[in-house]
């Protein structure tokens, strides 16, 4: 900032105060090398009246440059980049596989699991024309669903649930349970 005083011509707070506040952190940082638990305490609270001033400084900065990140570079800032909503919202669901077990009317449901995921969502039912489906939520990629009829076909999917949104749904796939 002092190499472009045209840009910023009245600093807040002033550089001199923040030269001021860095070199008084600095010398607590040195008294608490030792581990001195209230030269530490000093420390600590110096380095909140130093973040304090940043917050102000960057907020002048933020207010003089007016979005335009040239400015924001020139005051040795980095801009910050703007969230994207992408991040949010949860894939589509891949790699699904049910799995029965013989004899014990168990299917065994897994996916590939997504880090955007809060809650998988799966369901089944027979399959039957008009059929309800079944929920069942979990919080991690597999699932077991117990009490199946044996030697009926049932349909399964599933799909994930964000934290704003929801997943399309996986294919469906279908499974006889022996």
């Amino acid at each position: 900032m002092e190499k472009n005083q045209g840009l910023f011509p009245n600093p807040v707070p002033s550089l001199a105060d923040f030269k001021k506040e860095i070199r008084a952190f600095s010398d607590a940082c040195s008294d608490a090398a030792y581990r001195d638990k209230r030269m530490l305490v000093i420390r600590d609270s110096k380095r909140k009246d130093l973040l304090n001033l940043l917050r102000i400084l960057s907020s002048y900065v933020h207010f003089v440059a007016k979005g335009d990140k040239g400015i924001i570079l020139a005051a040795g800032f980095v801009p910050s980049k703007k969230r994207s909503s992408a991040n949010r919202n949860p894939d589509t669901p891949e790699d699904f596989r049910a799995e029965g077990e013989i004899g014990t009317g168990k299917m065994k449901l897994r996916v590939k699991a997504s880090p955007k995921v809060y809650v998988y969502r799966f369901e089944y039912r027979k399959k039957i024309e008009g059929e309800p489906w079944q929920v069942v939520l979990s919080s991690r990629s597999r699932c077991v669903i117990e009490n199946l009829a044996i030697r009926e076909e049932y349909e399964f999917r599933v799909c994930f649930v964000g934290r704003n949104s929801q997943s399309p749904y996986s294919f469906v796939v279908s499974s006889y349970v022996y």
